[in-house]
């Protein structure tokens, strides 16, 4: 248990603890899930776990790609030490395929691609989300600044996307979270089952908290079955990386990704999958 003086947050899902060092924070994750829809905590069984353990695997493979994230290292089995980013008090949720619910907002079929890929933006305040439209995000975040998070949003949801596919999982949405270290953007925000939506191919259920809040899979097996295939194998990016040209400069990596985007979502003749 945290001491008192040292709680910067307390959330329903997770607690930022100060630490020795005033450059970096500890986040401390809970068996918890939230309904943010009821408003309701439910108790999950070993959930604190899975999210600190998925949350460090997937900010470190992005490292591998020149994501800069604010994760520094595992210290214990529910807790992360990470970097004291100033906060963008904004959520970034990018949109890749339609779930039945979003096939009305987006007038896509549902399980259908959405091209291009819509960003939807919340501005946190108190813990709560409140969806934003670009004009009034500009009030937010220096157009400087909005630039570089975009490229990182499509950078990251192809990167990610591609990773999940491999575990035999399609990558519905993802929402990330951007901070501010010595005056540069860098990810920020939880990885984690919770703020995304996937689908196991196998068994085309939903999984994770989308999955468990949709009737899809029963208690912690919505989050193990992700820690499972992810864990299944040692940590080798540069086994999955694609291989880059000697010299290629960001630009052309970012640009490359959103192509490997487009490639992973559809076919040649641009077909779903």
């Amino acid at each position: 248990m945290a001491r008192k003086e040292k709680i910067i947050y307390n959330g329903p899902t997770y607690t930022i603890n100060k630490s020795d060092n005033a450059d970096k924070i500890e986040i401390e994750y809970k068996d918890v899930v939230y309904d943010d829809s009821k408003n309701i905590e439910i108790p999950l069984e070993n959930k604190g776990y899975y999210s600190a353990q998925i949350i460090e695997r997937l900010n470190k493979y992005l490292s591998s790609y020149w994501v800069n994230n604010y994760v520094i290292e595992l210290i214990e089995d529910k807790k992360l030490l990470c970097h004291n980013a100033e906060q963008i008090p904004v959520v970034f949720r990018i949109h890749l395929r339609a779930t039945k619910e979003s096939s009305l907002l987006f007038n896509v079929q549902e399980d259908g691609i959405i091209k291009p890929e819509i960003i939807q933006f919340f501005h946190i305040s108190e813990g709560n989300l409140a969806l934003i439209e670009e004009e009034e995000l500009s009030q937010m975040v220096p157009e400087e600044h909005f630039s570089q998070i975009k490229q990182i949003c499509y950078k990251s949801a192809a990167i990610l996307s591609k990773y999940f596919e491999r575990r035999k999982f399609l990558l519905y949405s993802i929402d990330f979270e951007f901070g501010l270290l010595d005056k540069k953007v860098i990810l920020t925000g939880e990885l984690s089952p919770d703020r995304m939506t996937l689908k196991d191919l196998e068994s085309n259920k939903y999984v994770g908290k989308f999955g468990l809040l949709h009737g899809d899979c029963k208690d912690n097996q919505c989050y193990e079955i992700i820690y499972n295939r992810i864990f299944a194998e040692k940590f080798q990016p540069e086994f999955e990386r694609i291989k880059l040209q000697e010299g290629t400069l960001e630009t052309d990596v970012i640009k490359e990704f959103e192509d490997e985007l487009l490639d992973t979502l559809t076919g040649e003749n641009g077909d779903k999958k």
